[in-house]
């Protein structure tokens, strides 16, 4: 007698393979969740790390480092290595290579710009090297910006008239283009002159790092933290990740552009509009965590802000001398 064997129909194997296609749609944004709490933790670590170092920064000097010295010299960005055991990478800056002693791109310091830095990088986005122009270096963009205040750059009121209200962050030396009324010039900050306390008032927040080239041989600098001063800051005139436009320095700003119905170009940039004018220069923190940004404040805590933040509120926390003392937020 021969024995027949059965096997499975068409039929059963469809069904199953559809019930393992459902379990693994139910699965998968489970699993997309727990990664992305895994790197919002890192990201989390990172600020608090960042935190850690500004505070042994004012402990040594006094004061917290520079925002930025003029346009090219260096950055809050470039002060911290050496309290982030990166002293011997902070040794390799000269503070009076290139042109009148204040470019990024000139050797040596080319081995700091180019070099990303694990506690500036948010692993929840994308990893952004760009050049300012088609001959120029290679530079990483990385993903923490400083707090410059609740008004546009350098803290002079908007163009929108936000009142500026102090910040622990700044340019502490006139460009030699700008007028000393467009662009004061500010010395560093001591924790002293945060008279609204340290935990009402923000340090530092997170920023998308920008790509692509507008069409000429420019790109968009938004991220490049070190050494370029208009890299590395943030600006509280908008809550975080605001569909209104980043006002960016003349050229160096790529916004995502229609190219069909469907598709953008430079989609993944966050949006963005060009000008020459200082006092309207700002920018909202980013993220590409759903929901708002990680943000540290200055007593070295760090919390998550929804985008949807009272905008008052956010201006408030920007602010570092408004009187207005929020505690948590």
């Amino acid at each position: 007698m021969t024995k027949s064997r059965r096997g499975f129909t068409l039929i059963e194997l469809l069904v199953v393979i559809a019930i393992i296609g459902v379990l693994v749609g139910l699965l998968l944004p489970a699993v997309q969740q727990a990664r992305e709490a895994a790197r919002r933790s890192q990201c989390v670590n990172n600020l608090k790390q960042i935190g850690l170092a500004m505070h042994n920064y004012h402990d040594v000097h006094n004061v917290l480092p520079p925002g930025n010295r003029s346009t090219l010299y260096a950055t809050w960005a470039l002060y911290l290595l050496p309290h982030m055991e990166l002293t011997n990478l902070y040794q390799t800056w000269d503070f009076n290579a290139g042109a009148n002693g204040r470019t990024y791109t000139t050797a040596p310091n080319l081995a700091v710009t180019q070099t990303r830095i694990g506690i500036y990088t948010c692993p929840t986005d994308m990893e952004r090297t760009n050049v300012t122009s088609t001959a120029a270096p290679v530079i990483p963009h990385h993903n923490y910006a400083a707090n410059y205040g609740n008004a546009a750059l350098n803290q002079q009121t908007s163009y929108t008239g936000v009142d500026f209200k102090g910040a622990p962050f700044g340019n502490i030396q006139n460009d030699a283009s700008a007028t000393a009324a467009n662009r004061p010039s500010r010395g560093c900050i001591r924790f002293g002159k945060i008279t609204d306390g340290l935990s009402s008032t923000l340090m530092v927040s997170e920023l998308i790092q920008g790509s692509g080239f507008n069409g000429s041989t420019k790109a968009d600098l938004r991220g490049r933290i070190i050494g370029y001063s208009d890299g590395g800051y943030f600006t509280t005139q908008n809550t975080p990740n605001s569909p209104i436009n980043d006002w960016e320095n003349t050229n160096y700003c790529v916004p995502p552009v229609p190219t069909s119905i469907l598709t953008f170009a430079n989609a993944e940039n966050p949006p963005c509009a060009q000008t020459n004018q200082f006092s309207y220069m700002q920018r909202a923190a980013r993220s590409r965590h759903p929901g708002g940004v990680n943000s540290l404040r200055c007593d070295g805590s760090v919390g998550f802000n929804i985008s949807s933040i009272d905008l008052n509120v956010w201006r408030n926390a920007g602010a570092s001398q408004d009187g207005e003392l929020l505690g948590e937020f």
